[in-house]
């Protein structure tokens, strides 16, 4: 059977990354080699997250190309983990590179937020959605709480910056509960 394409979903703050990175410890000790990637738009580097990682940094990419180079040409190593796709607002060259690295024989693991700060479905899960057979899509249960009221936070809100869809600041979102989420969607619109 070939391999699946394994996707962790949630709101901020949920363990969607924490999740990966016990998947890339999980495959480290079965002396599995890896790629840890994510869009170039972040800042973050899921490897220094963990301090049973070795440091080697995440690969940023920005488009199929870089991805051709990092990883398509040839099989470099056995598994891929990929954070925070929903940075990206056209996911298209990601999934296309995604189905050719499962046909190479990779393991593939990915994050991507359940919802954008406006509610949306972000790109690459509506993109992966088309393919069912080869997608298992996890659903991470939230383990953060609504900064309102304190119950469990579903939700990404944008409190901050412009309208922008993406935009790359901890500081600009926070973790909401449907009703304050869609409270605070109505207040923005007010603004």
């Amino acid at each position: 059977m070939a391999n699946q394409i394994n996707v962790f979903t949630g709101c901020m703050g949920s363990g969607k990354t924490e999740r990966l990175i016990y998947e890339i410890i999980n495959q480290r000790q079965r002396s599995k080699t890896f790629l840890a990637l994510k869009p170039a738009i972040d800042n973050t580097d899921i490897t220094s997250r963990n301090k049973e990682l070795p440091t080697i940094g995440s690969l940023s990419f920005k488009n199929y190309e870089d991805l051709r180079k990092i990883f398509l040409n040839e099989k470099v190593v056995d598994c891929l983990f990929f954070d925070e796709t929903s940075l990206l607002v056209d996911s298209s060259f990601l999934v296309d590179a995604l189905i050719e690295a499962r046909s190479l024989g990779y393991k593939i693991w990915l994050t991507s937020l359940n919802h954008w700060w406006t509610g949306e479905t972000p790109d690459i899960l509506k993109r992966l959605k088309k393919y069912p057979d080869i997608i298992n899509i996890f659903k991470i249960p939230s383990k953060v709480r609504c900064v309102v009221c304190g119950h469990k936070a579903t939700f990404t809100f944008k409190k901050g910056g412009g309208d922008d869809l993406i935009e790359v600041g901890h500081y600009q979102y926070e973790p909401r509960c449907r009703k304050h989420f869609s409270q605070g969607m109505q207040n923005r619109g007010k603004r």
